[in-house]
């Protein structure tokens, strides 16, 4: 496919006599100003101090939904890319740095110096000698695939710079015995600079688990497990993941097929069905990528191979596939969650930070693997245990890594000065490991919320080459950028003896939740919304409902025994454990036709089919001052069907008859009664067409002597994003706010914050209502000129789901991985690009 691309002669470089070393340039806490034309020009080079010949090549980046994009870069000295080191860039909306963060390579210019050109064959050659290095013992035949070799800039110890080539392959035979060796070696002498063995290891119905875990039943015990269906049969295949079985081979397999739908095949090595077990895994680990972080954990689909070989103990990821062995004596088939979501992760470190398999930076790659193996075990609601592959091990009590006290296992070690040279990875893992553990059961926090800033982190702020101080540096600025207490970050990395500083700008402990939530009545039912709100998140809900019944979901729905005014109090709880608490009277009526009592200034949620009446009174008590100008109000807003006002003194109004009416042809509507009576005021709400979800309130001046509201708001912009600032005043309380930003959305939060999809001018509104019923608006307009700082399109580029880049001044994001050519471009290639 990239045959017609533009050639290019790559150069050899041979180091010069001089004694001066390249010099590493952490980025993190730089100093360098760098704007919005430089980066679009490609002046950053430049900008950070490179010297001639050094470029910085576009890998991928990504806009986040605070307005922030991160773009990752490659340097080059003279078209040679730096081995294990990028430089990673955040920019805010306006193209200022928001933060600088990698290692970039100075001083090259002086080491190394063009002599000759290299040609294709030596390429080839190089793959050849890294097989036969790694090969010499082999006796049997292997089979190759995922080869790559690569002209690389190694930088050595002591900063000394070598011409080198990276070359990787996986390999196995007819047994299996998977290897997917790195090497480094100088391309002039051939010696070894680096070597590591880069492995990474670790809705149809149907039984699952084994007999150490217990045995499970997918559609019963757990959800079914999404499948694709033709006629009578089903196929392990969706749109986000396949299900191959290798019966035992190392190669080949199909997707595997069942009589619809149910799944039995196989038991084996005291497993129910390995093949249910990791296609379920495989939808739950996408389904938590996708709903938690709005990314897929791959860029292709992902591939599970199962029945790998004959007695293999291991599971490993091979930088396209995440295959499973069926276990031997030690383990059952390592195809349970915290396994498959283990593999999957892998790929996506390959696919964003490409943390090297070696060293620290291999380290921090198993753990995050082994995070992502307990988040999935959160998500899916499964009881979250500290305990890597406890689930698989045939022996009670036995795991393959303790979370809480990597030391448990005799090799692994929980404090960073532990280290050493050459330690396997899966053993170093522990440091990240027990960090992850530390936070996640730090008050406030949970498996998910650590996992956060380790995902982010990944994302943006680890590099290949990134060892523990540079990893944990990396999760303290995730963490800053999400808004988390950095200070439990900092205190996570405390316990594994690694020392970070929370900058002076990164939070500790966030304001605590406002509690809110609205409701629907539907005779004794009610269904209840939250609509609380926090800086951070809700992470719990405790609901009493009055008549001893209670609730821990977040929108739950209540039936009452019997009619009534009940005190309805929830209580949430936020991601740093602080708290809020609010009440209210709900009535309910086992009968329509009863007249549910209206609340001064509250509003309530009403659903109706056609043609039908809902009854409400309100006790009206107006301000009895000769100087009072007093009104009821009666209203209703909805987006659906078509709703009329009917109200009336002393009895309930009719069509016929009534004080005052409005029957516009929707749902928003308003009824005005001048100078109210003292008592009961009866409305009728019918249904001219059905409606759900509508909200009803009446308001009245209720006889205090205060004055209404003033509304207000600030707001501050950033790109498209606003965040509106509530700055109203009121002699009492402010209870609801009412915001239209101007482009058909809307808002009931107090401070909301609201991205616009287009530049413009747009009129927002406030209304505000305060405890007396009294309402104020005021209006202002916001311009939005959220500008750009992605890269621009260009054909022969291969752009990864997920990049964004501008076109013609508009920002598009890529739907699918693709090599693009001339013609291409995003507005004419909607399949590929998704204009933001």
């Amino acid at each position: 496919m990239l045959k017609h691309a533009t050639s290019m002669a790559v150069f050899t470089f041979l180091l010069c006599t001089s004694l001066f070393a390249a010099e590493l340039v952490n980025l993190r806490n730089a100093e360098i100003r760098v704007n919005r034309t430089q980066l679009a020009a490609g002046e950053l080079a430049q900008s950070l101090g490179l010297s001639q010949g050094n470029q910085l090549k576009y890998l991928r980046g990504h806009r986040t939904a605070n307005g922030i994009t991160h773009t990752r870069y490659r340097q080059t000295f003279q078209g040679v890319p730096i081995w294990g080191e990028q430089v990673l860039v955040a920019t805010n909306r306006d193209g200022s740095i928001y933060a600088l963060n990698g290692r970039m390579v100075t001083g090259l210019s002086t080491e190394l110096r063009r002599v000759a050109s290299l040609s294709e064959f030596d390429a080839k050659a190089a793959l050849t000698h890294a097989k036969k290095l790694h090969h010499t013992q082999s006796l049997t035949a292997r089979s190759y695939r995922n080869e790559r070799s690569e002209l690389v800039i190694y930088i050595g110890e002591n900063g000394k710079p070598h011409l080198a080539y990276a070359v990787s392959f996986f390999s196995d035979n007819q047994t299996g015995d998977p290897t997917m060796p790195t090497y480094l070696f100088d391309a002039k002498t051939k010696e070894v600079l680096l070597s590591f063995e880069g492995l990474m290891t670790a809705e149809g119905v149907g039984p699952g688990g084994n007999q150490r875990y217990g045995r499970i039943y997918y559609g019963t015990d757990f959800d079914a497990f999404e499948v694709t269906q033709s006629g009578g049969q089903c196929r392990m295949s969706t749109a986000t993941h396949v299900t191959k079985d290798l019966n035992h081979a190392t190669s080949g397999g199909s997707i595997h097929t069942f009589n619809c739908n149910e799944n039995t095949y196989k038991e084996i090595n005291g497993a129910y069905s390995p093949l249910n077990d990791a296609h379920y895994g495989g939808g739950i680990v996408f389904q938590l990528y996708d709903e938690w972080y709005g990314t897929p954990p791959l860029t292709q689909t992902l591939e599970l191979r199962v029945h790998y070989g004959r007695n293999y103990e291991n599971a490993f990821w091979d930088g396209q596939a995440m295959t499973f062995g069926d276990g031997g004596n030690t383990v059952h088939p390592l195809v349970s969650l915290d396994v498959v979501g283990h593999e999957v992760s892998h790929g996506f470190t390959q696919q964003h930070s490409n943390l090297t398999y070696s060293g620290q930076s291999g380290g921090i790659n198993e753990a995050f693997s082994d995070m992502a193996g307990k988040a999935c075990e959160h998500f899916d609601g499964s009881r979250t245990d500290w305990d890597i592959g406890s689930r698989i091990f045939k022996q009670q009590g036995r795991a393959m890594r303790y979370m809480d006290d990597p030391t448990r296992d005799g090799v692994s070690i929980g404090c960073a000065d532990d280290y050493y040279d050459g330690m396997d990875v899966h053993h170093s893992s522990g440091v990240f490991n027990k960090a992850y553990y530390t936070l996640a059961n730090t008050s406030g926090w949970d498996a998910r919320k650590a996992f956060d800033i380790f995902v982010k982190a990944n994302q943006a702020y680890w590099t290949p080459s990134s060892n523990f101080q540079r990893g944990a540096e990396g999760a303290l600025d995730a963490a800053k950028e999400l808004g988390y207490n950095c200070d439990a970050v900092v205190a996570a990395f405390r316990a594994v003896c690694i020392t970070v500083t929370a900058p002076s700008d990164c939070g500790g402990s966030g304001s605590a939740p406002t509690a809110a939530f609205d409701y629907t009545l539907d005779g004794l039912s009610v269904s209840f919304r939250d609509a609380s709100t926090d800086d951070g998140r809700v992470v719990s809900w405790a609901w009493d409902f009055g008549d001893r019944g209670s609730s821990s979901a977040q929108n739950p729905s209540h039936t009452y025994a019997a009619a009534g005014s009940y005190t309805v109090e929830l209580t949430v709880t936020d991601d740093e454990g602080q708290t809020d608490t609010l009440r209210k009277t709900v009535t309910v009526s086992n009968d329509p036709g009863d007249n549910i009592e209206l609340r001064n200034g509250e509003s309530v949620t009403v659903s109706s089919e056609t043609d039908t009446w809902r009854w409400y009174k309100v006790d009206v008590q107006p301000n009895l001052s000769p100087l009072a100008d007093d009104n009821l109000i009666v209203s209703t807003s909805g987006t659906n069907g078509d709703a009329d006002i009917y109200v009336k003194y002393g009895s309930r109004p009719s069509a016929d008859d009534s004080d005052g009416r409005s029957t516009s042809p929707d749902s928003n509507e308003e009824v005005t009664i001048p100078s109210p009576r003292s008592g009961w005021y009866y409305i009728g709400l019918h249904a001219w067409s059905a409606f759900d979800d509508l909200r009803l309130s009446a308001s009245w001046d209720s006889g205090s002597s205060g004055s209404a509201p003033e509304a207000a708001f600030e707001t501050r912009v950033d790109g498209r994003t606003v965040q509106f600032s509530d700055h109203s005043s009121d002699d009492g309380r402010i209870v609801s706010w009412s915001w239209d930003f101007g482009d058909g959305n809307t808002s009931s939060a107090a401070n909301p914050q609201h991205s616009y999809r287009e530049d413009g001018t747009f009129r927002v509104e406030l209304t505000v209502t305060d405890d007396d019923g009294l309402r104020d608006s005021v209006s202002r307009s916001v311009t939005i000129d959220g500008g750009s700082t992605a890269p621009e399109w260009e054909p022969y580029v291969v752009y990864n789901a997920g990049d964004i880049v501008s076109y013609q001044n508009t920002d598009y994001q890529c739907l699918i991985t693709h090599y693009a050519y001339p013609g291409w471009e995003p507005p004419n290639a909607p399949s590929l690009w998704s204009g933001l």
